[in-house]
């Protein structure tokens, strides 16, 4: 665990100065752990700091990235005092944005799924395809910079449902989310 604290804490120094030995130490259990889930139960595993602290790709750092990004929407709406309405269901949505929707409904389902087969690596991968689809629509579709308040509100509703089903997803496999990354 020392290792991985001391590669999360060096990563973490180069994203900004004041790094904090917590920070550092959720960053590397959320890296050993989702390194170890994302595997079958009884498939042997060569652990490798390197790919288990990365900060892109299949990693537990990348995960907790994705969360924390999507969280800055928020701060940055409420910090700008963009207020987000009701939704209207009568704009047209992208293929992207619609792919998204039906790739989060699906998360009741992966969560039975992976109980039901004692196969936690079920919900790890779910959870990787998910955050990748988010990461995607971030640059695709910005919810801070639209100027259409409408469109808006739709992005905004579909990245929170995206947050809360992540950070249950994230909470059931035991990664905590840092406040910054």
């Amino acid at each position: 665990m020392d290792t991985a604290v001391a590669k999360s804490r060096l990563e973490l120094s180069k994203r900004y100065i004041d790094c904090r030995d917590e920070e550092a130490a959720v960053i590397a259990a959320a890296a050993i752990r989702f390194y170890m889930i994302r595997y079958l139960k009884h498939q042997d595993i060569e652990f490798d700091f390197d790919l288990a602290l990365s900060f892109e790709g299949d990693s537990g750092p990348y995960l907790q990235y994705s969360a924390v990004r999507a969280k800055k929407i928020f701060d940055r709406l409420s910090e700008r005092g963009i207020k987000v309405g009701e939704v209207d269901f009568g704009i047209e949505i992208a293929d992207d944005l619609w792919e998204f929707i039906v790739l989060l409904s699906r998360s009741e389902q992966v969560i039975e799924k992976a109980a039901k087969e004692l196969e936690v690596n079920v919900l790890a991968h779910w959870l990787l395809e998910v955050a990748k689809k988010f990461n995607s629509l971030y640059h695709k579709c910005p919810v801070v910079r639209e100027n259409d308040p409408v469109q808006r509100t739709f992005r905004a509703k579909i990245f929170r449902l995206f947050l809360d089903k992540f950070k249950d997803g994230l909470s059931l496999v035991g990664i905590i989310l840092p406040e910054r990354m």
